[in-house]
């Protein structure tokens, strides 16, 4: 799946985050990331189609359930998500 970097996931999706990316994936280190409309506090940017993930070049990041995040979509095809809340907002396109 093809991130089109909305911010949908990072803001509503249940998952475990990092709280101080110096220190990696230790015990003690990761807080729990209701989303819930609460963007995740390594979520950075200005707007659907321009965020981006500070900790996604992390070498522990491989690690963590937002790398594994996925949909049903299977090889490069676009995030169903991102297209959809692009086209809705009107973002210029990036799809």
């Amino acid at each position: 799946m093809q991130c089109l970097r909305c911010g949908y996931c990072c803001k509503y999706s249940w998952v475990m985050i990092v709280n101080d990316p110096e220190k990696g994936l230790v015990e003690g280190n990761i807080v729990e990331h209701l989303g819930q409309g609460k963007a995740c506090k390594h979520l950075v940017g200005c707007g659907p189609g321009m965020y981006f993930c500070a900790v996604h070049n992390n070498e522990w990041y491989p690690e963590t359930p937002c790398y594994d995040h996925s949909q049903i979509e299977q090889g490069n095809t676009n995030c169903r998500m991102g297209v959809y809340i692009i086209n809705q907002l009107g973002v210029p396109s990036v799809v």
